[in-house]
């Protein structure tokens, strides 16, 4: 991604690679205030911007972005009950990682599969779309800097269904153009670019060239990392309890959890209100 960093383009060299913020650095971003969590490319408001622990650290104004696309998710599906304000953190009330049934972590599903639920149908969300939101998930690699970093690139439905036209896919139609002449997405550089008709954020792709030996050896070595494979997994955080919030909250003194309370430690999440994106 374009951005003031182009100083790094060819990755941080070996001694820079401890994953350690100095002192100075971390006393001005706080010490309790980590970019943690995947770097993502967001769509919000039709321009691509890079994103880590929920701020934007870098924005690219171009229309277009070229990436070597690494893994895919299936279809994954998202419900927010009530209406999304921007800027808003909370937990969705039900979602599905398969598309067919609520994912086995949602505490009350709101039906037992997908096709049956209220939230599915046509209408129940804005206009004439679902409630229940559609999305995919990418790991792809900028082109021009294969060594760097791994993005995830969360996809809204507008993004992926559709049949599109020559060169203007959305993703699934893109993906079936390819395999129909026995190319996979790992062996081309793709053109993902915003498609100006469109008045919500929605990308169009088309492949540009092929990749050459060397960029289909970092992409497959890349492949294979637990933190690649990790970027196309949906993941959710439940809603914390009152009683961690006042632990969270309390002095830095050491606070024992009385055992009547204890409660599973809620999973990690990265992009809690990515789709809304």
């Amino acid at each position: 991604m374009a951005n003031d960093l182009d100083i790094f383009k060819g990755g941080l060299p070996d001694f820079m690679k401890s994953g350690e913020l100095d002192e100075a650095t971390k006393t001005i971003v706080g010490a309790n205030k980590k970019l943690g969590g995947p770097r993502r490319i967001s769509i919000k408001g039709g321009v691509f911007r890079s994103m880590q622990g929920g701020q934007e650290i870098a924005k690219d104004d171009s229309r277009a972005q070229e990436w070597i696309i690494i893994q895919a998710s299936p279809v994954h599906r998202i419900f927010y009950d009530g209406q999304y304000k921007e800027g808003q953190m909370s937990s969705p009330t039900c979602w599905s990682d398969n598309s067919k049934t609520p994912s086995e972590d949602v505490p009350e599903p709101v039906s037992k599969t997908c096709i049956e639920c209220p939230n599915n149908i046509k209408g129940s969300g804005s206009g004439n779309g679902r409630a229940c939101r559609f999305n995919r998930r990418l790991a792809v690699s900028m082109a021009n800097n294969i060594n760097g970093e791994v993005y995830q690139v969360i996809l809204p439905a507008t993004s992926v269904f559709g049949d599109g036209e020559q060169n203007k896919w959305p993703l699934d139609a893109y993906t079936r153009f390819l395999a129909g002449n026995g190319v996979s997405l790992s062996h081309v550089v793709t053109e993902a670019r915003f498609d100006t008709e469109s008045a919500t954020p929605k990308l169009i792709f088309k492949p540009l060239r092929q990749v050459t030996q060397e960029e289909y050896e970092v992409v497959i070595d890349k492949a294979k990392q637990p933190n690649t494979k990790s970027l196309v997994q949906l993941k959710v955080s439940l809603p914390k309890s009152d009683d961690t919030k006042k632990l969270e909250e309390s002095s830095s003194e050491p606070v024992k959890r009385p055992a009547k309370t204890k409660k599973e430690t809620p999973k990690d999440a990265s992009d809690l209100v990515a789709e809304w994106d």
